[in-house]
């Protein structure tokens, strides 16, 4: 922004420069004793005032010209500039569990990162809170490559004890972006408060799938005799059924003459394992 104001001032001073040339110009022409005077009849005191504003036309249009390559220079280098910020985002399968991203939308690399909070972000544990652990300074961010992080969870954070006001960050990002430019800097205000209240959908994906199969193997894997493959058992249905029917019945006789229970647990007559 200052060498933006610094062109545009010194390109006002041209222009009045030239102005006030043009005037001095144009009233030297006018007078009657002049060589050049506009009411002059001559070829020569004509093309001598033709020649003087020949000259303030293309001094103007070289000022115009000036500024506007400035100008394009000065875009083509902010557009050119990476684009680092620190925002909030939902973790893609757990919603409630909330990261911490930091980004570069940039369409150049940043170098150098270094990220400030206040205050310093934390997260829960437990009754405790704990450190979120940031980097010193990240190296370099390729467009659109960002550094992510576990923040906290939404169902413990709210409401916690220690956190409860340290809700509101202020987050800020410095890096080097085109050479010869000045260091930039981008600030974030992360607020935990657009979360209250929020309701999440889960949706199921190929990650849940994954769990479901890695349940299963760990179930499967128990049911293994060694190397030899799965470990089976057998049971004969009639006859359960028939010891259930026989268990029941006696279990109504006893009711009904209001005994005490003796025998196997009642619950054993589901048993996979006895026959």
């Amino acid at each position: 922004m200052a060498r933006r104001t610094m062109w545009v001032t010194g390109g006002g001073i041209l222009v009045a420069g030239i102005a006030f040339g043009a005037g001095m110009s144009l009233g030297y022409a006018l007078r009657p004793d002049s060589g050049a005077h506009v009411l002059a009849q001559t070829a020569d005191e004509w093309a001598a005032f033709g020649t003087v504003g020949t000259l303030i036309i293309a001094a103007v249009a070289a000022v115009i010209a000036f500024t506007q390559a400035a100008e394009a220079r000065r875009l083509r280098i902010e557009q050119a500039q990476p684009y680092v910020v620190a925002y909030m985002k939902q973790n893609s399968n757990t919603p409630v569990l909330v990261e911490l991203v930091i980004r570069n939308f940039g369409t150049t690399a940043a170098r150098n990162i270094t990220v400030t909070s206040t205050p310093t972000i934390r997260r829960a544990d437990g009754a405790k809170a704990e450190d979120v652990w940031l980097p010193t300074d990240i190296p370099v961010l390729a467009p659109q490559q960002e550094w992510r992080t576990f923040w906290d969870s939404g169902a413990e954070r709210f409401d916690h004890p220690v956190l409860a006001d340290e809700n509101r960050h202020v987050v800020t990002v410095t890096y080097d972006g085109v050479e010869r430019s000045p260091q930039q800097v981008s600030e974030s205000i992360l607020d935990w408060g657009a979360y209250v209240g929020g309701i999440f959908i889960t949706s199921k994906t190929v990650h849940h799938a994954a769990q479901s199969l890695g349940k299963i193997a760990t179930v499967m894997g128990r049911w293994t005799d060694s190397s030899r493959g799965l470990t089976v058992y057998t049971r004969d249905g009639r006859a359960k059924d028939a010891r259930v029917a026989t268990e029941l019945e006696e279990r109504a006789r006893r009711r009904q003459r209001r005994e005490p229970h003796s025998g196997s647990d009642p619950e054993s007559i589901y048993r996979p394992n006895e026959a």
